[in-house]
């Protein structure tokens, strides 16, 4: 079953003629894409993460019935906190701001530090904790935390304002102080999402004639190289540079680019589909040579599954 969820006004419209529609915004907790048989022609659907939001590309062939297959993360979270009704408040206050903001989570509630420590292999985004725990406080559990996970965003919840000053020996986000306003929650939530998506971003350094310019890997929609030149073409503009591609391919490792021949390196975000042996990215046809087409529509698969 899927349902649309609103897409943020930071979305760019993406132009894509001769294959895609229109786009849809779609959300599926913790489900995955169906494939559903009679799709004939060769089609993909692209999902672009906007601080957990996935908008799905539908083309006039999936108009007709079929989905790609593909597994879609959620934002994982986890409150810890021992007093029923505040726990409560806060699953209430995560709701509200997922339906508000058209983000899905996937939220579990832990009563103690102790309890915390065992899920802290489940890989949470996001860790709301009250200081004062029965068992483990949330303090010595964040300690704990921080050595099995350094990149799960810390904050704490407390009655003591004081205890803020503890919680940048263990890198905490921000805290809240009880009793927690929805006003307060939003903004401190809101933050940290941008901040998380803000610090997943990759940049490579380009030389230009004078000097160099830091691109970030995810405006980049693809590269072409003609002699000794290789050019960036990115969402906001060209940029041209002397380098070769194995130059590319290596500054750009890691990044969901896969080179399509020795010509060109293309962006897997920015994909819109597929026509005979030409890849569509922005209302542009990149070929994609015959040997590498088969790796092409593995990488995509991969790509769609994360």
């Amino acid at each position: 079953t899927f349902r649309t969820g609103q897409a943020p006004a930071c979305a760019e419209n993406i132009a894509a003629p001769h294959v895609l529609r229109r786009r849809l915004p779609v959300s599926m907790p913790g489900g995955s894409f169906r494939k559903i048989a009679g799709l004939q022609k060769s089609c993909f659907y692209m999902k672009i993460l906007i601080i957990g939001t996935y908008i799905i590309f539908k083309s006039e062939e999936a108009a007709a019935g079929g989905f790609t297959t593909g597994r879609i993360p959620m934002i994982r979270i986890a409150i810890v906190e021992d007093n029923t009704e505040e726990m409560q408040i806060m699953q209430s206050y995560m709701e509200r701001f997922g339906r508000e903001q058209g983000i899905d989570f996937v939220t579990d509630p832990y009563t103690d530090g102790d309890e915390i420590m065992e899920g802290v292999r489940a890989g949470y985004d996001l860790i709301i904790m009250d200081i004062e725990l029965p068992l483990l406080n949330g303090m010595d559990a964040a300690c704990q935390i921080r050595e099995a996970d350094r990149d799960v965003t810390i904050i704490f919840v407390t009655h003591n304002p004081n205890y803020a000053i503890r919680g940048y020996k263990v890198q905490a986000f921000d805290y809240l102080l009880k009793p927690v306003s929805y006003q307060a929650f939003e903004d401190v939530i809101e933050r940290a999402l941008k901040t998380r998506t803000e610090n997943s971003k990759k940049y490579i350094r380009v030389r230009i004639r004078n000097g160099t310019v830091k691109l970030d890997t995810s405006c980049i929609r693809y590269v072409d190289v003609l002699d000794h030149y290789v050019c960036y073409h990115t969402s906001e503009g060209n940029i041209t540079t002397k380098a070769s591609m194995k130059d590319v391919v290596q500054a750009l490792e890691g990044e969901p680019f896969f080179q399509c021949n020795k010509a060109f390196l293309v962006n897997l975000a920015y994909v819109d589909g597929m026509v005979e042996n030409d890849l569509l990215v922005g209302g542009e046809r990149i070929p994609v040579s015959r040997a590498r087409k088969k790796a092409f529509m593995e990488a995509m698969n991969q790509y769609l599954a994360r």
